[in-house]
């Protein structure tokens, strides 16, 4: 994490044991952001899965939530590389962002994907920046 904040990366939380809100309770919930956010100290939060109830997310208090709007795909085992870059290409516009993992579970999409997801946003005339949080 040190290193991640030394090179000028955003660092965001994502709850400490990737708990899927819609099956615990709001206690539950805020216990393990906050968890996380004490490893992080980021205020940044995107809830696991994209779900939280809105009772839960109103509890979180100096939390920015910060949610996706391209979802690439890549942790479907049943999709191909090339619907994976499809996913993300397809549908990436001006000020996307775009929910990827880092997991040995993706590695086998992420890598090959990246490459032509890359250069397809780049085709397309939209570039890459740097975080507005």
């Amino acid at each position: 994490l040190d290193r991640i904040k030394r090179e000028g990366h955003t660092l965001g939380n994502h709850g400490y044991d990737h708990l899927d809100g819609w099956r615990i309770t709001t206690p539950e919930f805020v216990s393990n952001q906050k968890k996380g956010a004490a490893i992080t100290g980021s205020e940044l939060f995107r809830p696991p899965y994209g779900r939280a109830w809105p009772w839960q997310l109103s509890q979180l208090t100096d939390t920015r939530t910060v949610m996706w709007d391209v979802l690439s795909g890549d942790f479907d085992k049943d999709l191909s590389q090339d619907q994976v870059v499809d996913n993300v290409v397809s549908n990436a516009k001006g000020g996307s962002i775009i929910l990827m993992h880092d997991s040995a579970k993706t590695k086998h999409h992420v890598l090959s994907a990246l490459p032509p997801i890359i250069r397809g946003i780049r085709d397309s005339q939209l570039e890459f920046g740097r975080s507005l949080y």
